[in-house]
Formats: C-alpha cells, sequence, structure tokens
C-alpha cells in the first residue's frame, strides 16, 4: 500500500503532532509513504518516517533529511508534482489548516480519482 501524505506549509504544533501519529499508524500497516517536499506537514512527515519517497519540483528540493529519505525531483510546478505523487497512491493523507488551497485541491484531486483520501483538520 502506498500512502500519499500532504499538507499545510503553516501547519501548527496540533497540525503536526496529527501528522506525525498518522505516520507513525501508516508505517504500523507497513504502508511506502510519498511525500512532497515543502515546509510544514511535508517536513514532518519526511522527519517522522524512517524512509519514505520524497518528490520535489522544478528540478530542485527544498528539504534536506538525515538521509533515510529517496529523492526525486520533476521539471514541472507543484501542482503537477502533487498529481503525480496522488495518481502513484493508493491512500492520500491531506492534513489542513483550514485555508491552504493546494492541501484542499489534492483531497478533492483525489476523491475526484477514486482513491481513499482522508482530510484531517
Amino acid at each position: 500500500m502506498i500512502a500519499m501524505f500532504c499538507g499545510s506549509r503553516y501547519a501548527n504544533g496540533r497540525l503536526l503532532d496529527l501528522a506525525h501519529r498518522a505516520v507513525e499508524r501508516a508505517r504500523e500497516l507497513g504502508w511506502h509513504i510519498i511525500v512532497g517536499d515543502a515546509p510544514g506537514v511535508d517536513a514532518e512527515v519526511i522527519k517522522t518516517s524512517d524512509t519514505c519517497t520524497v518528490l520535489g519540483a522544478f528540478g530542485k528540493l527544498r528539504c534536506e533529511t538525515d538521509g533515510s529519505a529517496r529523492f526525486s525531483v520533476v521539471p514541472g510546478d507543484y501542482v503537477g508534482r502533487d498529481d503525480i505523487l496522488i495518481s502513484r497512491a493508493d491512500i492520500v493523507v491531506c492534513i489542513w489548516n483550514g485555508k491552504s488551497g493546494g492541501t484542499l485541491r489534492n483531497y478533492a484531486r483525489a476523491k475526484k480519482l477514486g482513491k481513499t483520501a482522508y482530510l484531517i483538520k
């Protein structure tokens, strides 16, 4: 099972804790985690996951890890990158601060494609 995690760049401590706990649960279930490279929720997911796949956009990465994550980049923008992640995922977990348009878009896109998607707020 492949789980995409995404979320708000401007996440508060409560949302980051939710992300942390969701990643821990995904690991317990044996899911492989894929995620973008933004600050906020993405960075928390990368930090919490001992192995994940991180996909950057515009041909570069915006974050660093301890080296346990696998990184790759796409030449396109963040919307295109997120569409690639959604297409690869079986499950999409969106952790939303109530304001981020990108997180809400990812949730709607996943649902439209028939993916199992969760919007956590």
